[in-house]
């Protein structure tokens, strides 16, 4: 079965909601979904379309659309099922626990062996051994589908006493970027957002969002080439505007707080790196974030924040003397000597570096080996990870993804930072 087919099945099977209508949003409502610009490039006067991006994909924007519908649909009936038990437990003023225990008594039957053995036989091909071997996990299977499917049966006959009510076509659950402000559902008038939706699910559907953008990122590049390509010898080079923005981390925790950062706090464009460190890729990248900032000073805000790597065992300790050297207000000093050199990490090694910049040794043990300090780093790595941060150098521009860290990719990325601020609303 291709993708798109899977697509059609899984809405054919989700009665309850591919059938709604598309919901206008309220006055002081945002739109379902984030607008987004049909230009994806400029290539000297012409235009490269998102519609000519999402073509080009073809199967493998409608496989990531199929997935993510899947996991979206099982999630929402969840939901509503939990809203309406809530409330049938409210009425009659029991646990919902003990309401399910009670009204599911007798309605569902135990497996026999039997069954466990018709079970083996329709699958016998993708298991091994005999069905002896397999006879106690079949019976549990079996018991879990029953309870489960009497489970189903008695929630969706409660519904319609609850004023279930989908609120959007179920199609829209395909679509990565769907604002998480969305109403996809009611009961008994009380929306369900499709934040409410996503929240078991994550980090999933965030996922999603960052692999579509990529997918179309390298679709788009393909094609700008194409049309570099396609001009005559010897024209000059056309100027390539990139239009496709990546999508928001969407927290507000991303760039805040006291992190050391370098340049104005009034800067257009902030540049959160995530750094370990041990990192080689953060040394390299350091350096290339010096010489943007020199290149942008009035522009662009370049904050530091920690996400040591499990596997390096002085990235902790590193990030650690990194915070100490800060208390002293020479941080930036202090992380650009252990990005330089990385070799020989340990207690010496930082000592010397705190030594040579002049800091006050005791207060920079005190610090480094203090509660706070190490609070400081744990802060910065839960961070990174509440936006999908699972390595270094990890970095957000506007809090926007950045997957290439070249110096094209990064002033494409700043550029387009400014151009979206430029054509923001006016508040």
């Amino acid at each position: 079965m291709n993708a798109r087919a899977l697509l059609l099945g899984l809405l054919a099977a989700a009665p309850s909601f591919a059938q709604a209508p598309p919901l206008a949003p309220a006055a002081d409502e945002p739109c379902r979904t984030p607008p987004e610009a049909p230009i994806a490039a400029r290539v000297g006067t012409q235009d490269v379309l998102l519609s000519e991006v999402d073509g080009a994909l073809g199967e493998a924007l409608e496989e990531l659309r199929a997935t993510l519908l899947s996991a979206r649909l099982e999630a929402l009936e969840n939901a509503v099922d939990e809203r309406v038990l809530a409330r049938e437990a409210a009425e009659r003023r029991l646990e919902p626990a003990a309401l399910l225990a009670r009204e599911l008594e007798g309605k569902w039957k135990l497996p026999t062996v039997e069954d466990a053995r018709a079970l083996y036989e329709a699958n016998k091909a993708e298991l091994v051994g005999g069905f002896a071997l397999h006879q106690q996990a079949l019976l549990e299977e079996l018991t879990r589908r029953r309870e489960a499917e009497a489970r189903i049966a008695l929630l969706a006959a409660w519904r319609p006493r609850h004023a279930v009510r989908p609120l959007a076509e179920a199609a829209l659950l395909a679509d990565p970027r769907l604002a998480p402000t969305t109403a996809v559902a009611e009961v008994a008038g009380a929306r369900i957002t499709l934040a409410e939706v996503d929240a078991p699910i994550q980090p999933m559907p965030r996922l999603m969002e960052e692999e579509l953008y990529e997918q179309r990122r390298r679709k788009l590049d393909e094609l700008v080439r194409a049309r570099i390509a396609l001009l005559p010898a010897g024209a000059p080079a056309p100027t390539i505007e990139i239009r496709l923005l990546a999508p928001r981390a969407g927290d507000a925790r991303l760039a805040g707080g006291e992190q050391p950062a370098l340049g104005p706090a009034d800067a257009p464009v902030t540049l959160v790196l995530f750094l370990d460190f041990e990192c080689a890729n953060c040394a390299k990248l350091h350096e290339l974030l010096v010489a943007l900032r020199a290149s942008h000073e009035r522009e662009l805000r370049v904050v530091f924040r920690d996400f040591p790597i499990r596997e390096h065992l002085q990235a902790v300790p590193a990030a650690l003397a990194a915070e100490a050297a800060r208390e002293q207000g020479r941080y930036f000093e202090y992380a650009a000597r252990l990005l330089r050199n990385q070799v020989g990490f340990g207690a010496e090694t930082y000592a010397r570096h705190a030594r040579e910049l002049g800091l006050d040794r005791a207060r920079f043990e005190r610090v480094a080996s203090s509660a706070s300090a190490r609070a400081e780093v744990e802060r910065d790595r839960q961070d990174a990870l509440a936006v999908n941060v699972f390595s270094t150098p990890t970095v957000f521009v506007n809090g926007r993804r950045v997957v290439e860290h070249t110096r094209e990719a990064l002033e494409d990325a700043i550029a387009g930072a400014l151009r979206e601020r430029a054509e923001a609303p006016k508040r």
